[in-house]
């Protein structure tokens, strides 16, 4: 299949279709977006898209400093910022929507199960706060 990239500090996902990838070209920024960089702009130390997954036809991303879990349909040609759709995510006994404290590392475990990697920490006010240490979180997705 195609092959699949974030660049953290400027917000882009690069993709490299499957037949491009034994040539020696390039790779061009599939997407760049405000969403996929960190809550300043692309900053030097504000990490943005930093993990994705695909999974049951969307491209799942995670950016680190905002906490937040993305999707994308990765069949788009020339995807803007306005085709990012963001994941609520919810916790029994919260009644917020979750923010994800420093997620980096995210994987497909089945066609509705996503295991993201949370560092515990993240950027609040141009201070690093510690929310509890790192965690493995299990994130199911609901179909309609």
């Amino acid at each position: 299949g195609n092959l699949w990239a974030t660049e953290s500090f400027g917000g882009r996902l690069f993709r490299i279709a499957a037949a491009d990838l034994n040539n020696n070209n390039p790779a061009a920024a599939w997407l760049q977006a405000s969403e996929l960089s960190g809550p300043n702009g692309p900053e030097v130390g504000k990490f943005g898209a930093n993990g994705l997954a695909l999974m049951s036809g969307k491209l799942f991303v995670v950016n680190s400093s905002r906490g937040t879990l993305l999707s994308i349909d990765p069949t788009l040609d020339a995807p803007g910022s306005s085709d990012l759709h963001a994941v609520t995510i919810a916790e029994s006994g919260v009644s917020d929507n979750v923010v994800l404290a420093n997620p980096d590392g995210i994987r497909r475990l089945n066609d509705t199960d996503l295991l993201i990697v949370e560092n515990g920490f993240f950027i609040e006010n141009s201070m690093v706060v510690d929310h509890g240490g790192k965690r493995l979180t299990q994130v199911t997705l609901k179909t309609q």
